[in-house]
């Protein structure tokens, strides 16, 4: 399918899929896809039809205080887990999504114990938690 560079992939993602559907093929069952279809929502969906979505993961945002970023952390999303660069597990885990978008994202908080850390000047930020 051919179409304008300023048009979203997302409809011609669908027409492939559904001229697929027409001519008897089924779904992949691993698609490969650009980072633009990456999200939690998107993989939760690929999941639940039985599919498995690979692509680019999304960079995190640089830290403001030039520490750990969360690619520093151990994240296991599926358990809602994380482990910080100091060996510390996450004590909370909340599940955010957006309003507009419906893009999913994973908010990993820690406990009281963070203020003593050697490693606390390279953390995060003043908030003791990361979003992935």
């Amino acid at each position: 399918m051919i179409q304008r560079a300023t048009e979203s992939d997302e409809a011609g993602r669908q027409q492939v899929l559904e001229e697929q559907g027409e001519m008897g093929l089924e779904k992949p069952e691993v698609e490969y896809v650009d980072g633009a279809y990456v999200s939690a929502k998107e993989i939760v969906q690929a999941e639940e039809e039985g599919r498995q979505l690979m692509g680019p993961a999304q960079p995190a945002p640089m830290p403001r205080n030039k520490g750990f970023s969360a690619e520093d952390f151990q994240v296991r999303v599926e358990e809602r887990i994380a482990v910080c660069p100091a060996g510390k597990q996450s004590t909370q885990c909340s599940r955010l999504e957006e309003d507009k978008s419906g893009k999913v994202a994973y908010r990993f908080e820690w406990s009281w114990e963070c203020p003593d850390c050697p490693l606390r000047e390279q953390c995060v930020g003043r908030v003791k938690g990361i979003v992935v």
